[in-house]
């Protein structure tokens, strides 16, 4: 199945680059191609906790498929498909160039108007991320592990094969958000009347809505809960953190948050007003509220705790600037401003800390 989405991608680039005729409907970037993508790339499982998130359905996710290997190829046949209907060439070109040579790909590709294209892509994958997190949490949660040399290799490896799959979805989300921000800012610049390049930047404009944003925040700081809780709880974490296995990871989540929060910047809506479908003052004032909630809980938490010294409090201590400055990043969301009015406190010496 994954060599057959990899075979429909390679259509979509020779068609794309190479100018391979044809009328037939197989490769070409539309709501059919990317669900066929979705479904030959992913299990039942995976799919039912897509359309959970996508659809935002109400009470608790269903679970997916705790297959790291399945979920981490899944992810990056997603990622390969989101990067198409992103598709720049040179990006030391002049600023019409690049702007041509996508319209041209879109045209070659026959790229539709599904103003929901970018969301469907990024929530497929950002649900192998919770996939992965929930794998995670699982080898954390075992206790004692048999003292039998093939099952604490087994153990290992699988805890170590999580997070590394946390952190190359991560760093994949952190590519896209990238590439969408260089495109949104360059369809501003150019100011294009294409029907193509247009559709692309109201459906990129989806990803930096208040919902959506909502939902990424949530996602990569449960992401960011797990690799703690992992240096807290996992037995081997002192292997796992000796390689940097756990802070490249993390490093990697508050990228993707950083990133996220630029593209909000680029499409300009965190000034925009509200609409039902995509925007709410309450959502940026929520996603603001669930990292600063990790903040205090696990950051301050560790850091300030001087009597302790194990694996989750030099994590913590070692990546503090980096928590620091999504946070900060946070502050410049005009409508998120008001959930971080306190944000100062957490600075303040209390009694707990001080000893008294």
């Amino acid at each position: 199945r994954e060599a057959a989405c990899y075979l429909m991608l390679a259509g979509v680039v020779a068609r794309s680059r190479y100018n391979v005729p044809g009328e037939g409907y197989t490769f070409h970037l539309n709501k059919d191609f990317r669900e066929k993508i979705w479904r030959y790339s992913s299990d039942e499982k995976m799919r039912q906790h897509q359309q959970y998130y996508f659809e935002r359905m109400s009470g608790d996710a269903p679970a997916s498929s705790s297959n790291i290997c399945l979920l981490y190829s899944s992810a990056k046949t997603m990622t390969f498909t989101t990067l198409l209907h992103l598709y720049v060439r040179d990006f030391k070109s002049e600023p019409l160039q690049i702007t041509e040579r996508l319209r041209n790909h879109l045209l070659a590709v026959k790229l539709d108007g599904d103003v929901k294209m970018m969301e469907y892509l990024l929530t497929s994958i950002i649900s192998t991320l919770l996939a992965s997190c929930d794998t995670m949490d699982n080898l954390n949660q075992r206790g004692r592990v048999a003292e039998q040399e093939e099952k604490c290799k087994a153990h290992l490896d699988s805890s170590k094969s999580c997070v590394d799959v946390i952190r190359s979805i991560a760093m994949w989300l952190n590519l896209i958000f990238g590439r969408a921000n260089f495109i949104i800012e360059l369809i501003a610049k150019v100011s294009p009347s294409d029907t193509k390049l247009v559709q692309l930047a109201e459906a990129i404009k989806r990803l930096g809505g208040s919902r959506f944003f909502l939902f990424v925040v949530q996602s990569l700081t449960r992401a960011l809960n797990v690799i703690v809780e992992t240096a807290t709880r996992n037995t081997f974490c002192k292997a796992l953190s000796r390689g940097g296995c756990l802070e490249k990871a993390f490093r990697s989540c508050l990228g993707t948050i950083r990133n996220s929060i630029s593209l909000v910047h680029a499409c300009g809506t965190d000034v925009a007003p509200e609409m039902q479908s995509v925007q709410s003052n309450n959502d940026w004032e929520s996603a603001a509220k669930v990292y600063l909630s990790f903040v205090k809980t696990k950051i301050v938490s560790s850091v300030s705790d001087t009597n302790e010294n194990g694996e989750h409090q030099t994590l913590c201590r070692n990546q503090s600037g980096g928590v620091l400055s999504v946070l900060a990043a946070l502050c410049s969301i005009s409508k998120a401003q008001r959930a971080l009015w306190d944000v100062y406190d957490i600075f303040q010496p209390s009694p707990e800390r001080n000893g008294n």
